[in-house]
């Protein structure tokens, strides 16, 4: 489970989430300030085994973290973006990494690597809605913050994506998908997987929002040779709680 703008840290989840700092091994980046940023990677303790190693790097604090699970015959790698005021020295660090994880491997098995969240720009390709999200705008844009870093880490990582909206922004009082993820999953797993998408709610209740904002969504990778699953649900923006947007539950 990866979140972001939590905008605190693990004594946070201690005192607000008991619940969930019970049953999760937690893992956390805090913002500049309480007010700001925020990112952490959760790993239900029912996935994992005596003796896996769970590290975690920060790339950005409070934006970009990501960790590592180690077991004796696995490896797993989880990143959570929030592509946002990111500075060239940390986009190259994080291009860097993002490349050399895609061939990892452990024990001569290749590794599983999930990159998701925020990032702020459009894959190519995807369109741009107006208010009543019906009618494509016309809006002739350059690369955003970042997007070209990103595009080169990404280039060969398969991007999953929701066909529903995910996005409201209020500066251009439009709808898009910017909130997307991606796997170095190998060619032979994706032709054994049927993957599925959505979103938890109507993108359209968001306009009334004060602020640009972002809905839950999902996805789910089920695969057919061993009727293992993959879920994703990507929440985001929860008013009441520290807010969330890319959960990675692995069953």
């Amino acid at each position: 489970m990866a979140l972001q703008e939590t905008h605190g840290g693990i004594e946070d989840f201690e005192t607000w989430l008991p619940h969930i700092a019970k049953d999760f091994h937690i893992r956390c980046s805090r913002g500049p300030s309480p007010a700001t940023g925020g990112v952490a990677f959760l790993i239900h303790k029912s996935l994992t085994e005596n003796g896996d190693d769970i590290t975690i790097d920060e790339f950005a604090p409070g934006r970009v973290i990501r960790v590592q699970v180690r077991g004796e015959r696995r490896l797993l790698v989880g990143w959570s973006v929030h592509n946002f005021d990111l500075s060239k020295a940390q986009l190259n660090r994080i291009e860097k990494k993002m490349k050399e994880d895609y061939d990892l491997e452990h024990d001569g098995c290749r590794a599983v690597v999930w990159i998701g969240g925020d990032w702020n720009f459009r894959a190519d390709g995807e369109e741009v809605f107006d208010p009543a999200g019906e009618r494509k705008v016309d809006r002739n844009e350059g690369p955003r913050p970042g997007q070209k870093s990103f595009d080169s880490a990404l280039a060969k990582y398969v991007n999953i994506g929701s066909a529903d909206l995910t996005h409201w922004c209020i500066a251009s009082a439009s709808y898009s998908r910017i909130d997307r993820v991606f796997t170095n999953l190998p060619e032979w797993a994706l032709l054994n997987s049927k993957m599925t998408a959505g979103v938890w709610c109507d993108t359209l209740r968001l306009k009334p929002s004060i602020d640009s904002d972002h809905v839950p969504t999902w996805m789910l990778n089920m695969y057919s040779n061993n009727r293992r699953s993959l879920d994703f649900w990507n929440k985001s923006r929860i008013r009441t709680i520290p807010k969330a947007r890319l959960t990675v539950r692995f069953t």
